[in-house]
């Protein structure tokens, strides 16, 4: 073991704000370590040993190497990013569906022509445009008709608090 500590062992993934491109850092001590453990790797250094490549050409095939590791590696990430994101989108589509079903099936039942007063609302009308000025003349018309609108809309609430929430 002896006084030559280890060098750290890192890498790093680093990404420029609204960039897809993600650029690795590696440090030396990791990359030794992958050296170590590359078969194409061990067999430049055999040809370095051996006299077949210089150091210069066994550092640039090792640089060669490593980069093009790294690259893939890179990739095979934004890759696995990418489709994670495309799935937590769908899940997220179904999700919002399925909630706005169950909101429109507990709350969109009635609409406009299911309006149980618009028979006196109509009558009303007609009331106001025979006695202008005398709106007074009209009042049995409105209090059936507030009447009628105020049990709708009881009988609304009452449908709405019977439906059941959903689960989720």
């Amino acid at each position: 073991m002896g006084n030559n500590p280890t060098p750290p062992r890192r890498f790093t993934l680093q990404r420029e704000a609204r960039e897809l491109e993600i650029v690795p850092t590696v440090s030396a001590g990791l990359l030794q370590s992958l050296a170590d453990q590359d078969p194409y790797i061990q067999q430049q250094k055999e040809n370095e040993a051996g006299g077949q490549i210089s150091g210069e050409e066994f550092e640039a095939a090792v640089d060669s190497h490593v980069q093009h590791a790294l690259h893939q590696q890179a990739h095979h990430f934004h890759e696995r990013t990418r489709a994670v994101m495309e799935e937590r989108e769908s899940m997220l589509e179904e999700h919002l569906v399925k909630k706005l079903d169950q909101f429109n099936s507990r709350f969109s039942d009635k609409t406009v022509s299911d309006v149980q007063c618009q028979h006196l609302a109509s009558d009303l009308q007609r009331c106001y445009i025979a006695n202008p000025g005398r709106s007074l003349d009209c009042s049995p018309l409105v209090k059936a008709f507030v009447d009628c609108s105020s049990a709708a809309h009881t009988d609304y609430l009452t449908h709405v608090n019977a439906t059941p929430p959903p689960n989720n």
